[in-house]
């Protein structure tokens, strides 16, 4: 898993590349979600486009940078799931709270 954080005018993205599941991918990603936090980013964006596939470990790490962002009154937005990451989020009832957009364009117009 790689992550790659860019800064855009309102937002942090993060551009995440490759497999997001148990183990190193999970904590790569909790890493750079909860250093954003912490230094204070109140809008970040997660790139999905290149991630192929999720497993529960990654949903779960999705779902609590959702809610950590939420906790300390941030925004978290997600968006361009692949195919496979979007089965998975529908499967698991999740795609209604996380509400993954289509684009990046879109994602920073509802922030």
């Amino acid at each position: 898993m790689f992550v790659v954080a860019r800064k855009t005018e309102n937002a942090t993205i993060l551009d995440l590349t490759g497999r997001l599941g148990l183990g190193e991918a999970v904590e790569t990603f909790r890493n750079n979600f909860y250093e954003l936090l912490s230094a204070g980013e109140k809008n970040i964006v997660v790139n999905l486009t290149g991630v192929p596939s999720i497993d529960s470990s990654g949903i779960g790490a999705l779902v609590r940078a959702f809610t950590m962002a939420e906790s300390k009154g941030a925004k978290c937005l997600f968006y361009a799931p692949s195919p496979q990451v979007k089965h998975a989020l529908q499967v698991s009832r999740l795609e209604d709270i996380l509400k993954p957009l289509n684009d990046e364009k879109s994602a920073l117009a509802s922030l």
